[in-house]
């Protein structure tokens, strides 16, 4: 009968290896095995919340650390709502005063994605910088999805306007490329920017090269951020290492400057921390320093410290 389900699983065949799996049950009520497959045949139907049942029951049988895990990730599955709360606190090493932003998410899991609202917070001599945001992930098949963004603000410590969008492709080896469009409005200036990317995972180890091709008013810039993450388990923790020349539109701590730092002259250099407990709570910490010239020997640096909380319920 095992044999039978792993033959209907590798084909897809979700609904004749569940029923044999839970005919195998009744012979063997408390045969780890059989209760495997049962719950790993939901999962693969997407019917989370009784895997997650039957995943309880697995742990009850055997409560080892590999058996709460699966049943903590699916248990997840079954979440639908998240709340997250960031904040960017950014010093300067020619200036006292302190760029803060506060940034408050409401994000709904729904079947093909995600879509999520922020508010972002900004206090400053000049005023108080408010801006909206609407961000969403689409999936569109298994190997195609789509990420668009919106955001509108008062203009004061936020850019007036951005819109984004790119379409991603998985491709075989673990390849996964992208291609996208954002605009910006700040201030007195709007650029348009073509946006580029590849992706690839090795073993445990994800490394994702990005290229920002931008055009603005008067003139012409690109950008560029590699990226590297070391995933620790499943998934649920990491710890990234970054590079990248110039200013992208994506970049939140820098876009209130954005016609000043655009251009290679500017360079990056980060590295992060993000734990998740359970598949329900997620910590993250990030450190950013940049370096950027101002003159033909005058350099001025940067530091960004970015705290993450997010949790599913």
């Amino acid at each position: 009968m095992l044999y039978s389900i792993n033959i209907y699983s590798s084909r897809g065949q979700n609904d004749s290896a569940l029923a044999l799996a839970e005919q195998g049950l009744k012979y063997y009520p408390s045969q780890e095995t059989f209760l495997m497959k049962r719950v790993v045949s939901l999962e693969n139907q997407q019917r989370f919340a009784e895997a997650t049942l039957a995943a309880d029951s697995l742990v009850k049988l055997n409560g080892s650390f590999v058996n709460t895990d699966y049943a903590d990730y699916l248990r997840s599955k079954t979440l639908k709502n998240q709340f997250g709360l960031y904040y960017l606190n950014t010093t300067y090493d020619y200036s006292s005063s302190k760029y803060q932003i506060a940034t408050l998410e409401y994000r709904r899991f729904i079947k093909k994605g995600s879509i999520a609202g922020r508010i972002s917070y900004a206090g400053r001599q000049v005023g108080t910088g408010i801006q909206g945001e609407l961000e969403a992930y689409i999936n569109h098949s298994k190997s195609l999805y789509s990420y668009g963004i919106a955001t509108y603000s008062n203009a004061v410590a936020f850019p007036q306007m951005r819109l984004g969008y790119s379409i991603f492709k998985t491709f075989k080896h673990d390849i996964e490329a992208e291609l996208g469009a954002r605009y910006l409005k700040a201030d007195s200036i709007s650029s348009i920017s073509g946006v580029v990317s590849l992706a690839k995972t090795f073993n445990d180890f994800w490394i994702n090269g990005r290229a920002y091709f931008i055009v603005d008013s008067s003139d012409f810039n690109t950008s560029f951020n590699l990226t590297t993450r070391y995933y620790m388990n499943r998934g649920q923790d990491f710890l990234t290492v970054m590079a990248g020349l110039g200013t992208s539109p994506d970049d939140r701590s820098r876009l209130i400057a954005f016609p000043q730092l655009s251009g290679l002259l500017t360079r990056s250099v980060g590295a992060g921390y993000q734990k998740t407990i359970k598949y329900r709570n997620t910590l993250s910490i990030n450190a950013t320093w940049i370096n950027q010239k101002i003159g033909d020997n005058q350099f001025q640096n940067q530091y960004d410290l970015y705290l993450m909380f997010l949790r599913k319920f």
